[in-house]
């Protein structure tokens, strides 16, 4: 009798719980993935160039093979091009960076060897090109616009080019 009770019990507890419940789940599981990558560039060959001693309001430009961008990475990049004002050793007086020279302003371009063409280097990102594949080289060259006046013919001018690499 006592195995009865025990049996009824269990079964008006067990038609209490709803069925629902008793399969319900308290978690649940998204998977995701992903592929490890890198963005990488170099410049490979050319740099630093030295375009020697320049005069005023004079034009001198690099080879257009002179300088060669490698991806170093593991997919397709997308590159941008921007300039500084130079740096001066000793102190002198430094040379800005613009769109057309001037006193103490110089002007940057350069050009892609498969695609000639001067195009102006700002100190803002200027698009220099898309979609280099993973491990492709680009070949370009500078052109130097000198200022139309140096105040400072004692000291060297460094100007620095920065390209800088996106996922395409």
């Amino acid at each position: 009798m006592r195995r009865t009770i025990i049996a009824i019990l269990l079964a008006l507890a067990l038609a209490v719980i709803p069925a629902a419940n008793a399969f319900a789940a308290k978690t649940a599981d998204v998977t995701v993935t992903a592929t490890g990558a890198k963005l990488s560039i170099a410049i490979t060959a050319g740099s630093p160039h030295d375009f020697g001693t320049v005069l005023e309001s004079d034009t001198v430009a690099s080879a257009l093979t002179q300088f060669t961008l490698t991806n170093n990475g593991t997919v397709a990049a997308d590159i941008v091009i921007h300039g500084h004002n130079s740096t001066v050793g000793g102190g002198g007086t430094l040379w800005t960076l613009a769109d057309a020279p001037g006193t103490d302003t110089y002007a940057m371009q350069f050009s892609r060897n498969s695609a000639p063409g001067w195009t102006v280097i700002k100190t803002t990102d200027v698009t220099y090109m898309s979609n280099l594949a993973a491990l492709g080289t680009d070949q370009f060259g500078l052109q130097l616009s000198t200022p139309t006046s140096i105040t400072d013919t004692t000291n060297q001018q460094t100007m620095l080019v920065t390209l800088t690499a996106s996922k395409h």
